[in-house]
């Protein structure tokens, strides 16, 4: 049996025999070396980090002086030559009277969801009172034009302009859709067409438009003075699309 020491079981930094304490000199020597390696590793990483946060602190401090302004110099302010955007109020443009109804009430040029709030209004793009044409006059089933539920055919219309009063008599009730603008189309004889949703006492939309056609009687060309200056606008007809 061979009893000298198997050379495999020999640690190449633990050797045996006379060079034990040799190679724990070389191990700890090793150690000591990857330790002052490690401590100089983090050192100079904590040397470069505080380099690169300063810088980061330097730059963002310059770009804060940059844009670090009074918060009313960023505001654009109005000069002499800039326009002001004014929301005006929608013109005057006559009066409207059913003394069947008792109606009587402003006419405003316009037939927004605005205007219509406001008053009955003046249809963009139909006639004005003279001697020929269609006045498109719409009102809200709801509010202004709620009494037009009870007008019948004969009943008298007066709608008093800066131009003068001029008098209508009802020939007409209609209930179309709201597609049906040839109600608005314009005529020889003059005309009045008053607009509003139907029915009147549905629940929602009204799927409807009640329609009052009209035609001139008399005419008072009389300057109304308390009547404003206005210029009627012109529009195209895409419907009678009143809203409830």
């Amino acid at each position: 049996m061979d009893l000298r020491p198997d050379p495999c079981l020999r640690s190449p930094e633990f050797p045996t025999g006379p060079t034990r304490t040799g190679a724990v000199f070389l191990v700890r020597s090793r150690t000591e070396n990857e330790w002052n390696m490690y401590i100089t590793f983090r050192i100079t990483k904590n040397i470069l980090t505080a380099a690169i946060l300063a810088e980061l602190l330097f730059a963002t401090s310059i770009s804060a002086r940059a844009t670090d302004k009074p918060h009313v110099a960023r505001i654009a302010q109005p000069n002499a030559t800039t326009p002001l955007a004014v929301d005006m109020p929608p013109a005057t443009v006559g009066k409207i009277e059913i003394p069947a109804l008792g109606l009587a009430t402003r006419v405003l040029e316009g037939a927004d969801a605005r205007t219509l709030r406001l008053a009955v209004g003046h249809i963009p793009g139909t006639a004005v009172p003279g001697p020929s044409g269609n006045v498109g006059l719409a009102g809200h089933r709801t509010t202004f034009f709620r009494s037009l539920q009870k007008i019948n055919v004969g009943d008298e219309i007066r709608y008093s302009t800066l131009a003068g009063t001029f008098t209508y008599r009802v020939v007409s009730l209609r209930v179309v859709l709201p597609s049906a603008i040839e109600v608005l189309d314009s005529t020889q004889r003059p005309s009045l067409t008053l607009v509003t949703c139907y029915p009147f006492h549905s629940m929602g939309a009204a799927p409807k438009r009640f329609i009052v056609h009209a035609e001139m009687v008399t005419a008072s060309p009389v300057a109304n003075k308390d009547q404003p200056v206005v210029t009627f606008r012109k529009s195209g007809l895409t419907g009678v699309g009143l809203k409830p």
